[in-house]
């Protein structure tokens, strides 16, 4: 009788452990669940801000011939980097986009760091001509275009389930 009753008590002992692992594991997947669901809306709204604070920064800098701007702007160049990266991590179904984004990214920003040379170079209608060049003005749509979809599609592309 001690036998059997040791016996039923390991197995409601080792019933609880199972129990209590299966319970760990969902409320730890649903802390990643909720984390991912706030990444869904966060990423699109940083990417844009951060696009704005890059795109405002380089009018201004071209205009007012203040410095300040491009300091401005080299602060949101990081951060921009750092959600596109975060995205990267967090949705890789949405890779090529990010691809894409980060192309265009590049250009950009490649093509606002020439605007500041000139600049520097006191070539002030040099350096605005070429933020409102066709080049620029076609990497901006493309920009655009890649980030809109992929902003605004993003619960779209991602599989996040409930638990």
């Amino acid at each position: 009788m001690k036998k059997h009753l040791l016996l039923l008590g390991l197995i409601v002992l080792s019933g609880l452990i199972f129990s209590l692992i299966l319970l760990h594991q969902h409320r730890n997947n649903l802390i990643d669940f909720y984390i991912k669901s706030d990444q869904r809306t966060l990423i699109p709204e940083n990417i844009r801000y951060y696009d704005e604070v890059l795109t405002m920064s380089a009018y201004m800098a071209s205009f007012t011939h203040d410095n300040k701007w491009i300091e401005r702007y080299e602060e949101a160049v990081l951060p921009l980097e750092n959600t596109l990266a975060i995205a990267r991590k967090t949705f890789p179904e949405i890779i090529i986009y990010l691809d894409e984004i980060e192309e265009e990214v590049d250009t950009l920003i490649s093509l606002e760091r020439q605007s500041f040379e000139l600049l520097k170079e006191d070539r002030f209608k040099e350096a605005q001509a070429l933020l409102f060049s066709e080049k620029y003005n076609e990497s901006k749509k493309e920009y655009n275009k890649v980030s809109s979809f992929t902003t605004l599609w993003l619960p779209e592309f991602t599989s996040i389930k409930a638990i």
